[in-house]
């Protein structure tokens, strides 16, 4: 767990410890001044696009789950604090730097990878197919 604390004035502060490929990774902000619920989003250093997560606030402590994705490169990763005062627009107001130490890519077991768009659809496909076959096992026309 990474660990941060803001202040009134503070408009950034830096974390150490992650490290490129771990997962489960939580981020601890400690806030005297939290809101309830806010967002953080994250993002690596050179992305375009950050990930939100919602976050909810107790006696100024809150955790929140750095997303894995962020984690498969050795970019640093930001997370901006983004709070919301009832129907005015959003707001940025703090900013944190975790640093993430690269590492060499773990050898990855097939039963780990994660399944491609392409390889959902043709499991569903033949379960499709394996049930229009059970039907017609049953003297029932599936066309």
């Amino acid at each position: 767990m990474i660990e941060i604390t803001l202040n009134g004035s503070t408009k950034e502060v830096s974390a150490f410890g992650l490290t490129q490929w771990d997962k489960g990774q939580k981020l601890r902000i400690i806030w005297s001044e939290m809101p309830e619920s806010f967002q953080v989003h994250f993002a690596s250093r050179n992305s375009d696009e950050a990930i939100v997560v919602n976050a909810v606030g107790k006696n100024g402590v809150c955790d929140v789950e750095i997303p894995d994705e962020l984690l498969k490169n050795s970019a640093d990763i930001y997370a901006w604090i983004y709070t919301v005062d009832g129907e005015k627009i959003g707001e940025s107001t703090k900013r944190a730097v975790l640093y993430v130490r690269p590492r060499a890519k773990p050898h990855t077991l097939v039963e780990d990878l994660e399944m491609t768009q392409q390889e959902i659809l043709e499991n569903i496909l033949g379960d499709i197919n394996e049930s229009i076959k059970d039907i017609k096992k049953n003297g029932i026309d599936a066309q």
